[in-house]
């Protein structure tokens, strides 16, 4: 029975914070309790986890090998289908860099600076010039590759290898490896 907050008596608040501290020491043995578990589940699958995945990224790079060293199969194309999946190349967004490290920007803002493309991708043109990075890499189908290399640029694009399964086609072969 739950007594009215105005007429609690302190014998009434002790039992009252008792039953609070029950409670918090209840629900702490709880947690502790399902953690236990979890981490008895987690201790009971981590192995045969751990080798499932040291399988897959060996027969990933296995594929990955195959699709860089057959290339030619692809056909201007970024992916290829097969039975189970499709695997392919997916290009990152195109960045500037800088074909040596050691050169800094002031420098090749300079550079730019002094061409007669190269000033209107000059951001601030003084006192400290700036390169205006975005815009080089927008017009980067306009730009000779040789004109940025003779102010120390490039434009390069990583590109990520990928598998992507197609499920419903290898169900039964889920099924016959469990």
């Amino acid at each position: 029975m739950t007594t009215p907050l105005d007429t609690l008596s302190r014998p009434d608040l002790e039992n009252l914070i008792g039953d609070v501290v029950c409670l918090h020491l209840r629900l702490e043995a709880r947690r502790s309790e399902m953690e236990r578990e979890i981490t008895d589940v987690r201790n009971r699958h981590s192995a045969d986890l751990d080798t499932l995945e040291r399988e897959l990224a060996d027969k990933r790079a296995r594929v990955h090998l195959w699709a860089e060293d057959n290339r030619d199969i692809f056909r201007g194309k970024k992916s290829i289908e097969c039975h189970h999946g499709t695997i392919g190349f997916r290009s990152g967004p195109p960045k500037l860099e800088k074909i040596k490290t050691d050169t800094s920007w002031e420098l090749i803002a300079q550079k730019l600076r002094r061409l007669t493309w190269g000033s209107q991708y000059i951001r601030s043109p003084e006192p400290q010039p700036e390169v205006n990075k975005e815009a080089l890499i927008a017009d980067r189908h306009k730009l000779d590759t040789d004109k940025l290399k003779k102010v120390g640029l490039r434009i390069a694009q990583d590109e990520r290898f990928y598998i992507t399964p197609r499920v419903r086609a290898s169900e039964n072969l889920l099924r016959a490896a469990a």
